[in-house]
């Protein structure tokens, strides 16, 4: 879905796999979105695709800095410099996606398998200086918040090289310990592209390091970009051509649509409706809140519309909106919802549109959704975003209260399995600390 907001693990399979027919101009893009991932995880088309990516969380903490500890901050730039540097950067062309090649690195893995844009694809100088008259190109940065995933963060920068529509400058905000280090070869490989690459460090939270790196991005649009997604080669160059049409100031953010989703069967999905949890709705116009602030989904609707919010790890986004409404830094580490909230803030500013013409791919730990302190956060921290923006009438209460009771009911049926009570114990943990803090 556009949304794909990292479900917890007691919203189980929320959505269908993506009909390929619906926009068969794909396949004339040369795209072929079930041959991301090589090897044990080659799947054919159709098939569900369930990745048990290498898990290599440590959970080493990073020590939190005092309150004059900036240490992301770039040195030794004065503020006349960044200016001339911001003017420079606006209308900068951007080489062409054939001047280096991924492939010519040698790496394996999703990045390196995806296909080459068609014939179609042109040179981003030349619309720049194709008609005198006409605005600049816009322009993007990317920022992709990584922790001891050294060869994810590797593969989604070799990913923005795969790009037609290549990023002035990639952030990586790393919280990894030992700090990231990134190769000469992948440095030499960005430098050749023409794009600026940077590396910050800073403190173990998703919205943190997402935060520190659009602090530093001197475009007018941002990626903010997942270590775990892959996309459709011109999955940039559609969202910028689109938004361009339109004139900046016209959207607050874009995002594409999901290349596969766990499928839901129509009795869970009736279910999960009727207990106002999170629940597709495969014939639906767009995704829309419920009056629980969970949402009713329409992964791949059947033309562009308008969302009212959408994850966080494959959205392209006005840079002036994300300083404004950032992400909200109260939860250390992975916070689920942190990405709705946010998004829904932007949207009410200027609104988010979804294309189901190109698509991304993103791959998750199933360790990840039986997990118990995956319960402890849904409980805890997804139920605080809810909260923070539910209406007040009484209908939305019991909307709310409803679907704490069912999340209560699927984490004790998960602890069954499990034969263990901590996943139900977690959930209510959370859910209390919440509920306490509320009041």
């Amino acid at each position: 879905m556009a949304f794909e907001h990292r479900q917890g693990p007691g919203e189980g399979a929320a959505v269908g796999v993506v009909e390929r027919d619906r926009h068969p101009h794909r396949a004339a893009r040369g795209w072929r979105p079930h041959q991301l991932i090589q090897g044990d995880h080659a799947a054919a088309p159709g098939q569900e695709v369930h990745l048990a990516l290498e898990h290599v969380e440590r959970h080493e903490r990073v020590p939190q800095l005092g309150s004059g500890d900036r240490p992301h901050r770039v040195i030794g730039e004065d503020h006349a410099a960044r200016a001339h540097r911001r003017r420079t950067i606006l209308t900068r062309p951007i080489l062409p996606a054939n001047a280096a090649s991924p492939a010519q690195t040698g790496q394996q893995g999703p990045v390196a398998n995806l296909r080459a844009v068609s014939s179609a694809t042109k040179s981003n100088s030349a619309k720049v200086s194709s008609d005198e008259g006409a605005p600049p190109s816009l322009t993007y940065s990317t920022v992709i918040a990584t922790k001891d995933r050294a060869a994810r963060a590797r593969e989604a920068i070799l990913q923005m090289l795969a790009q037609s529509r290549r990023p002035v400058r990639i952030i990586v905000v790393d919280a990894s310990s030992p700090p990231l280090t990134l190769a000469e070869d992948l440095r030499r490989e960005v430098a050749r592209a023409g794009i600026e690459l940077s590396v910050l460090h800073a403190p173990a939270s998703t919205s943190r390091q997402r935060n520190v790196g659009v602090e530093h991005v001197e475009t007018p649009l941002v990626l903010l970009l997942d270590d775990d997604v892959a996309l459709q080669p011109d999955y940039v160059e559609v969202l910028l051509e689109r938004w361009q049409r339109d004139g900046l100031d016209a959207w607050g953010a874009m995002v594409g649509a999901p290349q596969h989703m766990p499928a839901q069967g129509p009795l869970a999905r009736a279910a999960r409706r009727a207990l106002m949890l999170h629940y597709q709705a495969p014939g639906g116009g767009a995704t829309s809140f419920r009056r629980s602030r969970k949402l009713r989904l329409v992964p791949v609707p059947a033309a562009e519309v308008t969302v009212p919010a959408c994850g966080a790890g494959y959205t392209l986004v006005r840079t002036d909106l994300l300083r404004r409404h950032r992400f909200d830094e109260k939860f250390a580490g992975y916070a689920p919802g942190e990405d709705l909230e946010m998004s829904s803030r932007v949207s009410a500013e200027a609104p988010i549109l979804q294309l189901p013409s190109v698509q991304y791919l993103h791959a998750w730990d199933p360790r990840e959704r039986i997990s118990p302190m995956r319960w402890h956060h849904q409980g805890r921290r997804e139920t605080y975003f809810r909260l923070r923006h539910l209406e007040r009438s009484i209908t939305s209460r019991a909307a709310f209260a409803l679907s704490l009771l069912a999340e209560t009911a699927l984490a004790g049926l998960e602890s069954l399995r499990q034969r263990t009570p901590r996943p139900v114990i977690e959930y209510v943990r959370g859910v209390l600390q919440t509920l306490r803090e509320h009041r």
